[in-house]
């Protein structure tokens, strides 16, 4: 009898111990780091690379997505097409023609201008890309 009741114990303490342990957690499928970069310089170009392709006469196409009240924060433009972010969706179709064309749209700070690439990326055109940090960015690199 005192076999039969230690065996069961024994029986009933590895029986703990083995649903009691802890499986290993499954394995995290970590996105490759070669990502990150990629996706960032698909969507942004520097302003040092702006002042390069505008001095070099490049075939692009420069957009000014910010209202002309922004004008008196920063003196100048860079030139280029104005079309207020408020407008780019209802004016897509005259832009119809540089769809396989380099689109570099710009703001004051940047903001509005990642805002629109995204607009012109789900519309079909996908060279668009935003100068990084604005006009402020470019003015601090490049205006003496």
């Amino acid at each position: 009898m005192k076999k039969r009741f230690f065996l069961l114990i024994l029986i009933i303490f590895l029986l703990n111990i083995v649903a009691c342990r802890r499986a290993a957690p499954p394995p995290v499928r970590k996105r490759p780091e070669s990502l990150a970069p990629k996706v960032e310089a698909d969507l942004f170009i520097s302003p040092i690379e702006v002042k390069q392709k505008l001095e070099s006469g490049g075939n692009f196409l420069l957009i000014d997505v910010d209202n002309p009240e922004s004008y008196r924060v920063v003196k100048g433009t860079i030139g280029g097409m104005v079309i207020p972010l408020s407008e780019l969706e209802r004016r897509l179709e005259e832009l119809k023609k540089f769809k396989n064309q380099e689109i570099i749209v710009y703001s004051l700070t940047g903001q509005k201008s990642m805002q629109a690439v995204k607009i012109l990326r789900r519309n079909g055109f996908p060279k668009a890309k935003s100068m990084k940090g604005g006009m402020i960015e470019y003015q601090r690199l490049i205006v003496p």
